[in-house]
């Protein structure tokens, strides 16, 4: 959704505020993002930061959700795709990680595209992302079953809405806590007992682009095998 244009009436209250735009309204609603995650997001906030009235900023915006799906387009619209000149598969394995790290970067993010999936930051995603499949030779129900593949791929560790969290060294399971759990109930989980010892050092990131070779090569089989 666009940006509404003030009406005249609404100039005249903002004329001695020729600074505040509505593209400069989405850039600070989404550095505030990154810096708290957009479940802490205020426009109150917003508006003390921007200088003005919570009002003003209505005067572009209808309400706090039409705001956050533009900041929320302004962010996934930012994140560039590797040329056509590079390989189908290159580019889709970068754009996954970088698309990753760009939802790690402002939290929230992800659970938000989620609830608003038929939202523009949403489409912007499954557009950048189709481009990429059909480049590789998808077509048809071949193409939209890779989409569905890779729509369900999602790093859980993107819906954490808090800035602190270290995403890059978050061991998938904390070994001295399974440890500890095991020792007070021994034989209660044997089989997660035998995988201790290799689950040490395993991060979601490494695991997450371990992850993204299988299923990039799982779904380009459909190319070959799919009568379209």
């Amino acid at each position: 959704m666009k940006p509404k244009t003030p009406q005249k009436r609404d100039r005249v209250k903002v004329r001695n505020r020729t600074d505040i735009t509505a593209d400069k309204i989405i850039a600070t609603a989404a550095a505030q993002i990154r810096e708290q995650g957009m479940h802490h997001f205020s426009m109150h906030q917003l508006a003390a930061e921007l200088n003005v009235t919570a009002t003003t900023i209505y005067y572009y915006f209808d309400n706090k959700k039409d705001l956050l799906v533009a900041t929320a387009s302004h962010i996934m619209q930012s994140q560039p795709v590797l040329g056509k000149k590079t390989p189908w598969k290159k580019r889709l394995k970068q754009f996954l990680i970088d698309n990753q790290a760009l939802l790690l970067e402002y939290p929230g993010l992800a659970l938000f595209l989620v609830k608003n999936r038929d939202s523009e930051p949403g489409l912007i995603w499954i557009e950048k992302t189709s481009e990429i499949l059909l480049d590789g030779g998808f077509q048809g129900k071949a193409a939209t079953s890779a989409l569905s593949i890779l729509s369900f791929f999602i790093n859980p560790m993107t819906f954490i809405d808090e800035k602190d969290v270290n995403h890059t060294s978050s061991s998938i399971l904390r070994p001295e806590h399974l440890s500890s759990i095991h020792a007070e109930n021994p034989g209660k989980y044997p089989a997660m007992e035998k995988l201790l010892p290799h689950i040490s050092g395993a991060t979601y990131s490494t695991q997450y682009e371990n992850s993204i070779d299988r299923i990039i090569d799982s779904i380009a089989t459909t190319v070959e095998n799919s009568p379209d």
